[in-house]
């Protein structure tokens, strides 16, 4: 029934006007709320999108403010997609995102991100850096999802790089609860663009 009431709802969507993503996102996370004290299923949003919006600094406060332990999962179609929006997103909203073209790859992106709502491979990745022996932030402060066949990335920079341990810790839980962890070596770089 619930199938039946979603495809009936989407068929009655008239499109118009540009890309308003801030309402519906609000929207959404409006529910999750309300919904939260009624189950314990994990909220997720799946956002289908070419991301060209005007208020992205808005949206994406919105989401690191707002998810709590919702999902968000982005599927960006078109030619010029604005990857960079809706990676950071889908970062931010613990999820993955996929770019497609228009035409038959947005079946498989959607098959694909389908898995993946179910069952990421690892979840709660952190990174222990406290072997570093100085104050480091770290990019994105959630938590992260591992999902198969996707990256996960933190981002960090490191003050005294002379004094930097030579590996960090990444620490999470295998989908069954057992615990995971990794050393990963650090691999100096030289590329200027890293700094800015």
């Amino acid at each position: 029934d619930g199938i039946a009431g979603g495809e009936t709802f989407l068929r009655s969507v008239k499109p118009v006007g540009g890309t308003e993503m801030f309402d519906a996102l609000e929207e959404a996370t409006a529910v999750f709320k309300v919904r939260k004290k009624n189950t314990q299923r994990l909220p997720i949003i799946v956002l289908i999108t070419d991301g060209e919006v005007a208020d992205e600094e808005r949206i994406l406060k919105h989401v690191q403010t707002q998810m709590g332990s919702g999902r968000i999962f982005c599927v960006g179609i078109d030619t010029a997609v604005n990857s960079g929006l809706l990676t950071r997103l889908a970062v931010l909203g613990g999820g993955t995102s996929a770019l497609v073209s228009p035409g038959d790859e947005l079946e498989q992106a959607l098959v694909n991100i389908g898995r993946e709502i179910g069952v990421p491979l690892v979840t709660g990745l952190s990174l222990d850096l406290s072997n570093q022996g100085q104050e480091i932030s770290i990019s994105p402060g959630r938590r992260q999802d591992l999902f198969e066949g996707r990256p996960a990335t933190f981002m960090f920079a490191i003050d005294k790089r002379d004094q930097a341990k030579s590996e960090v810790k990444v620490t999470g839980l295998y989908a069954g609860g057992k615990p995971f962890e990794q050393k990963v070596a650090l691999t100096k770089v030289s590329d200027d663009a890293l700094a800015k």
